[in-house]
């Protein structure tokens, strides 16, 4: 009798802690289930539609008129849009070119002085030393060749430089890679101004010039 209650208690405790255990079960599914759908309705309250990568600055997403127009603005995911637009003119080279004095002589503006032809300059920088140039000229760019006399010795160069209103910035490189740059102010037929020079050594000096045209 004792043992048959005995098995009875034990069964008893058995069938209650599997009961536990399947209730336990049931109540973490019920909560994991809970917790997902309330992610799920946050996401949705944030995003209804999914489209928020399509919610860029208007700036990346669209083509202003450049008449002053109002803006038409189509999505762009990829952010490609500024690589198509066209060109603002406010930022075109010419624009900018006349910012910085650079006036095209069938502008108008400020006709170019004419420097094509051949000149002969002085240098001074304790050493005596002459430049003979023939130039070309395009618009502001004035380029050409010509021979470097210090002492007795003369060498080939060539010459780079460009007109800044009523300044011709010029570069003149010998062949023995002698660099002189020189600023002149323009006068009618006369050049005047002065250069720093450069050797090849690491040497650095300063000088002046002036000169005109051969006549």
């Amino acid at each position: 009798m004792h043992r048959s209650q005995l098995k009875a208690c034990l069964l008893s405790r058995q069938v209650r802690g599997v009961l536990g255990f399947k209730d336990m079960f049931a109540k973490m599914l019920l909560a994991w289930g809970i917790i997902v759908f309330c992610l799920t309705i946050l996401g949705h309250s944030q995003d209804p539609l999914g489209i928020e990568a399509f919610d860029m600055p208007s700036d990346l997403r669209g083509t202003g008129s450049l008449n002053g127009g109002g803006a038409v603005v189509y999505p762009d995911p990829l952010s490609i849009d500024p690589l198509m637009r066209s060109p603002d003119p406010e930022h075109t080279w010419e624009y900018l070119a006349k910012l910085r004095g650079r006036y095209h002589a069938q502008s108008g503006l400020l006709p170019q002085p004419d420097l094509q032809g051949f000149w002969r300059l002085e240098l001074q920088d304790g050493e005596l030393g002459y430049l003979d140039l023939n130039l070309l000229q395009n618009r502001d760019a004035v380029f050409g060749r010509g021979v470097l006399t210090r002492g007795k010795t003369a060498i080939g160069c060539s010459a780079t430089g460009q007109i800044v209103r009523d300044l011709l910035y010029l570069d003149v490189l010998s062949e023995d890679l002698l660099l002189y740059r020189l600023i002149l102010t323009l006068a009618d037929d006369s050049l005047s101004g002065g250069y720093d020079a450069f050797d090849s050594q690491g040497g650095v000096w300063t000088g002046i010039v002036r000169g005109g045209r051969p006549g």
